[in-house]
């Protein structure tokens, strides 16, 4: 996927457009810049999502441009933001092939053979794609050339419509897109040439894209998109003294909210981000299960089981998409070492597992268990009477068991202990951190100062924890892979790098750890009291 750079400039109107025209040419007649011949070009864009809204939760916008001839486009661009006028986004292109004059474009979209084809299938799913609206734009481009470096300038006159529905808006617009891969010198020569364009022409930087223009003026509205899961959807509004159950029902809301919210972009693939944020909205969901069991219907720890198995499927990519990251890292601290076997492997099992993934989430099992969570948690079954007591009353008992399972841990561990006593220990942190920030909303104070530590416990413990991983993945790739000599020693240099990271982290452990002992703890409990 390419990288875009883009200004965007908005022109009052088709005179102040033509005085854009006019600098253009007496700037290329009177200096080294090169301005090519102007080509005219219509078409029509139909910008396209699901009724739940995936690309845009994924951050992309899905587009098919009709040219005048009849040929199509689909594209996948990035919902990066503006920076005075300038736009760098990522995008991915494909020609679509029209059958028998086809006007069902999100069925040529959805059966697309490209990459692009095959992006959209991944993200739609099972759901249904639809043109959301259509804008007509008549554009003229100006080749251009300015101190070696290429673009384009387009003058676009853009008028925004539904299919068969009167115009309900017309805007004038000025694009400069650099030519793809620009390099730092063309990008400052281009930058230059902007600000000219900017000051000499009168122009302001576009606040919004098309996209978003379109958005607002067919009044639709993807980011106020909430699934209805049943109210209070969030812990913070679940009161000053919220019943147990109805806290513990809102956490679950909070929680299956994100998880939905990031499979689109789990599904896209495109950003790592994706997997990461969705698998930890299954992390935290099943921590919430567990912490207020005893609140909830036995029959909701179903969903724990369900849960696991999502947490599975992510996991496995999650875990090459951490391997690839840290590939790119070695090879930038060893760049003369030839890891081109390794980054192959890593790749081709990345792919199997995404493949995986996505018939998980395609499947009718991933499909009936969101049905049911969504269903239960708008109308959850009868809850045990211990839902219906005070959660301030509860939560402190409660708080005082997850903390007691990390003293266990904790306590025992010395330098000698081996990788998984500390990992252990980092679930146990982890568990009692989400069930203080479910409890946020009642402990504010606690939250604030005591959280923090255990966040910093947490990523000192998993830098331990991916240090050994590291050095597991390197003496794998040592005895199985045919390396050169000079990338064996690379590889040998990396995993004194771990070797050492890991030492580090068990040196650091013991004053990380008494932050969260002792005072501290004392601290909390006497805040929680206050509270």
């Amino acid at each position: 996927m390419q990288h875009e750079v883009e200004w965007q400039f908005d022109a009052e109107d088709a005179e102040h457009l033509a005085e854009v025209r006019a600098w253009l040419q007496k700037r290329a007649s009177k200096s080294d810049l090169k301005l090519g011949e102007p080509t005219t070009h219509v078409f029509h864009d139909r910008y396209l999502d699901t009724d739940d809204w995936r690309f845009f939760r994924a951050g992309f916008a899905l587009r098919v441009r009709e040219h005048e001839g009849g040929t199509l486009e689909a594209t996948l661009k990035s919902l990066d933001a503006a920076d005075q006028g300038a736009r760098v986004r990522r995008e991915l292109r494909e020609k679509l092939t029209r059958m028998r004059r086809s006007a069902d474009f999100a069925a040529l979209v959805v059966q697309a053979e490209g990459e692009v084809g095959q992006l959209v299938r991944a993200v739609v799913g099972n759901h249904a794609l639809r043109v959301c609206f259509v804008l007509r734009t008549q554009r003229e481009v100006f080749p251009l050339h300015v101190d070696g470096a290429a673009a384009e300038v387009a003058l676009d006159e853009t008028h925004f419509a539904h299919d068969g529905k009167r115009e309900a808006q017309v805007i004038y617009r000025i694009e400069v897109e650099a030519a793809p891969d620009v390099g730092d010198h063309a990008l400052k020569a281009l930058t230059s040439f902007v600000d000219a364009l900017r000051d000499k022409c009168d122009l302001e930087p576009s606040r919004f894209s098309k996209f978003e223009l379109g958005l607002r003026a067919y009044k639709l509205k993807p980011q106020d998109y909430k699934p209805d899961l049943g109210t209070p959807a969030t812990a913070k509004a679940a009161g000053e003294d919220p019943e147990l159950g109805v806290l513990a029902l809102a956490v679950l809301r909070e929680h299956f909210a994100a998880f939905l919210h990031h499979e689109p972009g789990a599904r896209l693939g495109i950003s790592a981000e994706g997997v990461h944020r969705m698998r930890v909205a299954t992390r935290r969901l099943r921590a919430a299960l567990r912490f207020f069991r005893d609140a909830l219907p036995a029959s909701a720890q179903h969903f724990r089981e369900e849960l696991r198995w999502v947490t599975d499927a992510l996991g496995a990519v999650r875990d090459l998409d951490v391997q690839r990251e840290r590939l790119e890292q070695w090879h930038a601290q060893e760049p003369k070492a030839d890891l081109t076997a390794l980054n192959a492997d890593l790749s081709r099992r990345w792919q199997e597992a995404r493949v995986r993934m996505l018939e998980a989430l395609d499947s009718a099992r991933f499909a009936q268990f969101v049905g049911e969570m969504s269903a239960w948690l708008r109308a959850p079954d009868d809850l045990p009477l211990l839902a219906r007591r005070s959660a301030r009353a509860l939560l402190p008992a409660l708080l005082m068991k997850r903390y007691a399972a990390v003293r266990v841990l904790g306590d025992a561990i010395t330098a000698e202990s081996p990788a998984e006593s500390y990992h252990a220990l980092r679930i146990q942190v982890k568990r009692l951190r989400y069930a203080l920030e479910s409890a946020a909303c009642l402990y504010p104070k606690v939250a604030e100062s005591f959280v923090p530590r255990l966040i910093a416990l947490q990523d000192l413990l998993g830098e331990h924890h991916d240090a050994h991983v590291a050095l597991e993945q390197l003496r794998a790739v040592a005895q199985s892979a045919a390396l050169a000599e000079s990338s064996r020693r690379a590889l040998d240099k990396l995993a004194r790098h771990y070797a050492r990271q890991a030492a580090e982290a068990v040196e650091c452990f013991p004053e990380a750890y008494q932050r969260i002992c002792g005072k501290a703890w004392v601290r909390v409990l006497r805040e929680i009291d206050e509270a």
